[in-house]
């Protein structure tokens, strides 16, 4: 005898549909993994102890999601076709050659974050690397994990406040507060930009970090100047709108910029110049290290393996042992090849033509790239989450 209410449909099956026919669905997927995703590489950085399999099945899960949010709800034109095959195809390749998984990680999530609204990802973002770092330095107060205090020069105290090392902490209160002041980039009032001085003022007392405190007061300085050209009457001599125009076509070059004199002084680098030797010790040895890097390894296209020996950690004294590369354009080039150097350089400048007219934008991206000119993170995004809005959704 036949149902006159014809077939019943499986449940199962009838919530698949829906939920893939709610575009929204593929937002939330991306957000609850790259929650996820940012509060592991964070721990990372902290004295939390896990075992390593701990971070690769997270790893691999997170991938694993991305590209099923990617099959599923996400359509590409040709051209990010094009760019998003290249970027993936060059990651294996930086497999193949160096062993470094990070190239792939960072690729997939960028294609991933299609149409996931920018404001929400840095909420995300913001939402991770606190909490991280909140329940770090608890736990380094309460002494559940270890608290390590350096010394400079027998003098100064710097605190890592439960992460690895007094840099990284600093690190992740530099890209927070530029997440932060992007956040609130419609109702930034001289407070917030006080507040930025302090938190700057107080990472240099208790870091001892000169890179990042001065990072902040440049991101203070170039927030404020945008809130002047709002409130302030500019002389008809003086043409703003060329000066706006000048700096928005320099500002897609600076990592190409940073790169070629970071290269260029590393390269030429010779410790019995006393201009060199002077530079090198404001850079705290980078240029030296940098020079040891590039006659050691060279030019690959798709990277190599380049070990390296940081300060971070319970092995506080390393000696002779330490070497490491901070210029973030070095360590691309360098481990990861001049191809994918290159990739970062038109996803840099893809990102400021798809912004030109955000200048609360611009500016934090140009103290982002010059900050990585002396440090290491432009890619990692347990730091730095602004290259996402190349493919993100521009909120408003």
């Amino acid at each position: 005898m036949k149902c006159l209410g014809g077939t019943k449909r499986n449940p199962v099956i009838a919530w698949l549909e829906s939920f893939y026919l709610d575009p929204k669905n593929g937002e939330r997927l991306f957000l609850s993994v790259f929650l996820v995703h940012v509060i592991f590489m964070c721990l990372q950085t902290t004295m939390f102890i896990f075992p390593g399999i701990v971070f690769r099945v997270e790893k691999y899960l997170a991938l694993f999601l991305i590209v099923l949010k990617i099959i599923v709800f996400d359509k590409y034109n040709g051209k990010m076709l094009l760019f998003g095959a290249v970027l993936i195809v060059d990651a294996f390749l930086v497999i193949g050659f160096s062993t470094y998984h990070n190239v792939l990680v960072f690729g997939i999530v960028l294609l991933g974050c299609k149409g996931v609204d920018f404001v929400k990802l840095l909420k995300t973002y913001v939402t991770g690397v606190v909490v991280v770092l909140l329940t770090a330095f608890v736990a380094s107060r309460l002494d559940i994990i270890e608290d390590l205090v350096y010394i400079r020069d027998y003098v100064v105290e710097r605190n890592s406040f439960g992460t690895i090392y007094p840099t990284d902490f600093a690190a992740h209160i530099f890209f927070l507060l530029c997440a932060y002041y992007y956040l609130i980039k419609d109702s930034i009032q001289k407070r917030h930009l006080f507040a930025g001085i302090f938190v700057s003022t107080l990472v240099y007392i208790f870091c001892d970090t000169r890179l990042d405190s001065i990072t902040m007061l440049f991101l203070v300085i170039g927030i404020s100047l945008i809130r002047l050209n709002k409130t302030f009457t500019w002389d008809k001599d003086f043409s703003l709108s060329k000066f706006k125009g000048f700096v928005s076509s320099a500002i897609p070059y600076i990592p190409v910029i940073g790169f070629l004199f970071m290269h260029f002084m590393s390269y030429f680098f010779q410790p019995n110049i006393t201009f060199f030797r002077l530079f090198d010790k404001l850079l705290s040895g980078r240029l030296k290290f940098g020079s040891k890097a590039l006659e050691d390894y060279g030019l690959t296209l798709f990277g190599q393996t380049v070990p390296m020996n940081g300060n971070g950690g319970s092995l506080v004294f390393l000696g002779n042992n330490y070497f490491f590369i901070d210029c973030s354009y070095l360590l691309v080039y360098l481990r990861y090849g001049i191809i994918f150097l290159f990739l970062v350089f038109l996803i840099h400048y893809w990102c400021c033509k798809k912004y030109q007219g955000d200048l609360y934008f611009l500016v934090i991206l140009t103290v982002i790239v010059v900050n990585c000119v002396v440090a290491h993170h432009m890619i990692d995004l347990a730091y730095n989450p602004f290259y996402l809005a190349l493919l993100a959704k521009k909120s408003g």
